[in-house]
C-alpha cells in the first residue's frame, strides 16, 4: 500500500476524524492459579478496556485519542489514561488490547498494540504494568514485522517472539529478519535470544531455505544472506557465517566486496545490540 505524503495525511486525519465516533472495546483476564509463583489461592483479576476516536470511515483510517482503562480486583486504578506518543493512533486496523501476566509476577500486563503511520510502516506495542500503586506505561517497537507470545524458554511466563526487520532495511528489502527472543521483567524487555538456541536453529534453517530459493529466482539475497549470518553468529558458528559471506562474494551477490558487508553487519550487529564487539569482518 502506498502511503500519502505527510502535510497530506495529516489534513486527511483532520477531516476524517472530524464527525468520528468514540468507541470502546473491552479485554478481560486473570493470571492462572498455575502460573502464579506465590502459594495465592487465587490470581489478580484484572479487566481492561479502550475507548479511542474512530475514523474507520475516512480515506486514510485511523482510531485516534486512545485511552485506556484498567480495573483491578474490582478497583480502577487506571481511568481514561491516553497512550503515549508515537503510540495514541493506529493507523489502517483497530488497537488490539490483551492482558496477560508476562512475567510470572501474578500481576497481569495490558498490552495495546497499534499501526504506525510511519515509513516504514511499523507495529508498536504499549505496555501498562503495575509499579507500586500506580501503571506505568513502556513502548516497544517491532518494525514491519509484530511478534506474538510463547513460552520458548521454559520459563513460566511467555517472551515476546520477533523478527528484526532493520536487518532486511538494510538492503531495502521487507523479507523476514533474524528472530529475537524477548523476555519481559520489572518493565524492561532484554534480549534472551541466545539462551534458546533450538529457536535459533530452526531459524537459521528457514533463512538458509530461503536463501536457496532466492538464489533459484534470481531475487536478491542480501537481506537472508545477512539473516542467516547473523543467526550464525549468536549460535557461536562465526567461522560458518564468514565462509558464507565468502561465498556469497564469490557469487557477486553482495553489491560489492564481501568485506564491505561483513563490515556492515558488524556494525548494525554491534549498535542494536546482538554483538559486544565486531567479529565477522576480520575472517573475511
Amino acid at each position: 500500500m502506498s502511503f500519502l505524503r505527510q502535510s497530506s495525511l495529516r489534513d486527511t486525519l483532520l477531516i476524517a476524524l472530524a464527525a468520528a465516533a468514540v468507541v470502546t472495546s473491552s479485554a478481560h483476564a486473570a493470571t492462572q492459579k498455575d502460573s502464579a509463583p506465590t502459594d495465592r489461592k487465587t490470581g489478580v483479576l484484572l479487566k481492561a478496556s479502550l475507548k479511542y476516536t474512530d475514523g474507520s470511515k475516512g480515506e486514510v483510517p485511523a482510531w485516534s485519542d486512545i485511552r485506556v482503562t484498567v480495573i483491578r480486583d474490582g478497583q480502577q486504578v487506571v481511568t481514561d489514561q491516553l497512550l503515549p506518543a508515537g503510540a495514541s493512533v493506529s493507523y489502517f486496523q483497530t488497537p488490539k488490547l490483551t492482558a496477560v501476566d508476562l512475567d510470572a509476577d501474578d500481576e497481569p500486563e495490558v498490552l495495546v498494540d497499534v499501526f504506525t503511520a510511519e515509513r516504514p510502516t511499523k507495529r508498536r506495542t504499549v505496555v501498562l504494568h503495575k509499579q507500586g500503586n500506580v501503571y506505568a506505561t513502556e513502548v516497544s517497537d517491532w518494525g514491519t514485522g509484530g511478534y506474538r507470545l510463547a513460552n520458548v524458554t521454559g520459563n513460566k511466563a511467555p517472551e515476546f517472539l520477533s523478527a528484526d526487520s532493520r536487518f532486511p532495511a538494510l538492503f531495502k528489502s521487507d523479507s523476514r529478519g533474524p528472530l529475537r527472543v524477548l523476555e519481559y521483567s520489572r518493565g524492561q524487555v532484554r534480549d534472551v535470544s541466545r539462551n534458546v538456541r533450538a529457536e535459533l536453529l530452526r531459524d537459521a534453517k528457514r533463512h538458509r531455505r530461503a536463501l536457496a530459493r532466492a538464489r533459484r529466482t534470481g531475487d536478491d539475497p542480501r537481506a537472508e544472506v545477512a539473516a542467516y549470518a547473523v543467526d550464525l553468529v549468536r549460535l557461536g558458528r562465526t567461522a560458518a557465517a564468514q565462509a558464507e559471506l565468502r561465498n556469497a562474494g564469490r557469487r557477486r551477490e553482495l553489491g560489492g566486496s564481501a568485506k564491505a558487508f561483513a563490515r556492515k553487519l558488524d556494525r548494525s550487529m554491534v549498535r542494536w545490540g546482538y554483538a559486544k564487539r565486531r567479529v565477522l569482518a576480520g575472517g573475511v
